[in-house]
């Protein structure tokens, strides 16, 4: 395991809360067998990730023009999106569901199989992930719970602000509509979506106002779930900010909650 501090000047953001001009110092860790080269002293592309108030550099790489246009792409769709510019895909692309074709939302991109459109989260609110304490907690089996995950965007600030990635049908928050997890390298709406075919809007929170609600990732189908008792990443994302869980799955324990899930599982909204 390699370790490095790396230091950036940044010339442009693609995507995330960085300036141009901003001196950046970030971790890198890479697991390999041969110690890593990096392009010291040339433009470079960077991919990384907040982890508890510092920067950790994932990807580093020269920059090449040939590929840019790919990456600019990637960095301006939502998390879970993908595919090229004439073909984009939403993570609700397979489910039945086709977005209103006359509600466009001023967006640039669209999903080519639903007609959704790239919606972001947003600048001024904040986005919190944390795990929901079991009903009943059982020694070396549930540390992390059975799956359920509180999610919350707030307002800090003293004017209204919209959330376009999170959609409401009048006072209801759909958070299975609006929320995506990515587990194994692949990307999945957030159990019980069936997609939207009905004018919504995005959801626009007062000075202040803050509302949660309860995803439960054990009732995704598709994901290699553990055996015996091992752990499993959920990266909980809404537009462009997201979280990354591990959960310790105790499969004597969970697979049976996984079962009752398959009935459909509860998504609540708490608080306002």
């Amino acid at each position: 395991m390699f370790t490095h501090k790396l230091t950036f000047t940044v010339k442009e953001v693609m995507r995330g809360d960085l300036k141009p001009g901003d001196l950046v110092t970030a971790s890198h860790v890479a697991r390999q067998r041969v110690r890593p080269v990096f392009p010291e002293g040339k433009d470079c592309v960077v991919g990384g990730e907040k982890s508890r108030g510092s920067l950790q550099a994932k990807n580093v790489v020269e920059f090449d023009p040939k590929k840019i246009k790919a990456i600019r792409l990637a960095c301006a769709l939502p998390l879970g999106w993908g595919g090229d510019l004439g073909k984009i895909r939403s993570p609700w692309a397979d489910l039945p569901a086709r977005w209103p074709a006359n509600l466009k939302e001023g967006a640039k991109h669209f999903c080519a199989d639903s007609g959704r459109p790239a919606l972001g989260f947003g600048s001024g609110a904040t986005f919190e992930v944390k795990k929901v304490p079991p009903e009943a907690e059982i020694k070396w089996t549930n540390p992390d719970g059975d799956g359920d995950y509180e999610v919350t965007v707030a307002n800090p600030t003293d004017h209204p602000l919209a959330i376009p990635a999170l959609r409401r049908v009048g006072s209801k928050v759909l958070w299975r509509e609006s929320v995506v997890i990515l587990c194994q390298d692949k990307t999945y709406p957030a159990p019980g979506a069936k997609g939207l075919s009905v004018k919504t809007l995005p959801l626009t929170l007062s000075p202040g106002q803050k509302v949660s609600g309860i995803i439960n990732p054990l009732a995704l189908q598709g994901p290699n779930w553990p055996k015996g008792g091992y752990r499993i990443s959920f990266q909980i994302c809404l537009g462009e900010k997201s979280s990354t869980q591990s959960f310790y799955y105790m499969s004597r324990h969970h697979d049976a909650i996984r079962a009752k899930l398959k009935t459909g599982q509860p998504i609540r909204s708490v608080g306002d």
